[in-house]
């Protein structure tokens, strides 16, 4: 019993001396946070480097200072940690203690750790230390419980207004781009020099913005003075700093910047909050904020190329008769579904023809059809070229109605995903989608349809003898159209008489 108890203290305390290491804080700002305001809402960067690697069961726990930071930190329930941004890693929070599963990390790399949505202290003044551990479950690899400290400043002021809106006159749907216009009066006058911050909502995309990008503008004899440019702020997700005002903001004034050619999000939608700040520039201490500033109304995004054409263009789109359609169309942006609503009464067939892959090598794109409705799924993501050529197309039957169209004959929507909720584009007024339909043909005084040989084997090649007689005497036409029904293939060969079309059709029965 003493010889195995021996051995078990031995190899414990050789896993600790084998394995215990130090973490080291990288660079000169390896904590930043997104704002310094006590109880303001905070994102933190934690950049770091490892003594030992970490496996890939392996962890990271950031503790943050007791006494200051409330029990939970804050977090809503669903915690968002990147390592780094945008990949998204599961973790957990326990009091103040935050489990990131950070997975396999090489040694002496640094690496940043994000953690969005942190409650800052309501105590003004420096923080204790925060302390960090790398572990494989309980046994801890690598640790420092002098990580680093930060300071909390004071609470800012409101702002007395703050507004976004998309221009007038500028697009309005999804994956557009468009101008943007900011406008804000500040609550107490504001020196030069200062960051104005726009926080974006996640859904945006701000990587490409440039720095010529804003400009301000004349509002009510007002306007910001300076040389402005607009940053992307690097070190935090979706904010955008205006930089260079060179004067006074005069407090209770009305100012309006423009943010030129914003990419609208991609989907149909009213977009979550935007945040409004000026902080002290070199800092991230806020002087005004305006944290529930109303999203922005985007529509759905628009189709190009929309063109609905008969498959056979010989076969007459007679009121009452089933035809076979194409429709082609081009999308603005990505799409995982797809819904086309139709006046034809009824919908017989439809398949997906060009534009979209198989969802795996396995599968085949779904098109169902429930009455006048089709809906297509179970494909790839949609990506958008820029050549001519490529597009998507639809194959489908439909019965022709017995009336003419009292509005567009179709439809056509585009959905983020395949529950059909949430509207991408849509294509509801196309002039391209209008069918010039005709009253129905007279019908012959008789007519006769004779197989030979007679045969229901598939593949069997068969002869149609078609026999008619006009029912109008003064016609003389100049063609006549037998349609093969499509389940039929292969290729016809005819011979005609004065009053008999005899075709010769190599079909094969299927």
């Amino acid at each position: 019993m003493l010889k195995s108890f021996l051995i078990r203290v031995f190899l414990l305390s050789f896993l600790h001396q084998t394995y215990t290491g130090r973490i080291w804080p990288y660079g000169a700002n390896y904590i930043t946070m997104s704002t310094t305001n006590a109880n303001d809402v905070s994102e933190f960067n934690f950049t770091m480097t490892t003594d030992n690697p970490i496996p890939d069961n392996g962890a990271i726990d950031i503790v943050f200072p007791a006494g200051q930071f409330q029990t939970g930190l804050g977090l809503p329930n669903d915690i968002i940690v990147y390592d780094p941004y945008p990949k998204i890693i599961t973790s957990s929070v326990s009091d103040r203690t935050i489990t990131c599963n950070t997975g396999a990390k090489p040694s002496n790399i640094p690496f940043t750790i994000t953690v969005l949505n942190i409650i800052n202290p309501l105590k003004v003044g420096g923080t204790g230390n925060f302390k960090i551990k790398s572990k494989i479950n309980d046994y801890i690899i690598d640790e420092n419980y002098v990580f680093g400290v930060v300071g909390i400043s004071g609470s800012p002021n409101k702002f007395i207004s703050a507004s976004i809106e998309i221009e007038s006159g500028q697009s309005v749907h999804a994956g557009d781009l468009t101008n943007y216009i900011v406008s804000f009066a500040t609550n107490d006058d504001i020196q030069s020099n200062i960051i104005i911050r726009i926080v974006f909502p996640e859904i945006y995309n701000l990587n490409y913005i440039l720095q010529d990008q804003c400009e301000a503008l004349l509002y009510d004899s007002y306007k910001l003075s300076g040389n402005f440019i607009c940053k992307v702020n690097q070190n935090f997700q979706n904010m955008l700093d205006f930089i260079g005002n060179s004067a006074v903001i005069t407090k209770g004034r009305t100012f309006k910047l423009r943010i030129k050619e914003i990419a609208n999000p991609s989907v149909s939608m009213t977009t979550d909050l935007f945040t409004f700040r000026i902080l002290d520039k070199g800092s991230n201490n806020t002087l005004q904020i305006q944290d529930s500033v109303a999203g922005l109304k985007i529509f759905a995004g628009l189709m190009s190329n929309v063109a609905l054409t008969g498959y056979y263009p010989i076969y007459l789109p007679f009121l009452g008769y089933t035809r076979k359609f194409k429709l082609s169309f081009k999308p603005k942006n990505p799409f995982n579904a797809m819904r086309i609503a139709t006046q034809f009464p009824t919908i017989s067939r439809c398949y997906l023809s060009k534009g979209l892959l198989d969802l795996t090598l396995v599968s085949n794109i779904l098109c169902t059809f429930q009455s006048n409705i089709m809906f297509i799924s179970n494909f790839q993501q949609y990506a958008r070229s820029d050549f001519a050529n490529d597009y998507v197309e639809l194959t489908f039957e439909a019965e022709i109605p017995s009336s003419l169209f009292k509005t567009k004959p179709l439809e056509i929507y585009t959905y983020s995903d395949d529950t059909f909720l949430t509207i991408v584009d849509q294509d509801i007024a196309s002039d391209s989608t209008t069918v010039m339909m005709m009253s129905s043909p007279t019908n012959a005084a008789s007519a006769s349809i004779v197989l030979s040989p007679v045969s229901t084997t598939p593949n069997a090649q068969i002869t149609f003898l078609v026999t008619l007689k006009l029912g109008t005497n003064y016609l003389k036409p100049n063609t006549v159209q037998l349609e093969i029904p499509s389940d039929y293939i292969g290729t016809s060969i005819c011979q005609c008489s004065k009053y008999i079309i005899q075709l010769f059709v190599k079909f094969f029965i299927i």
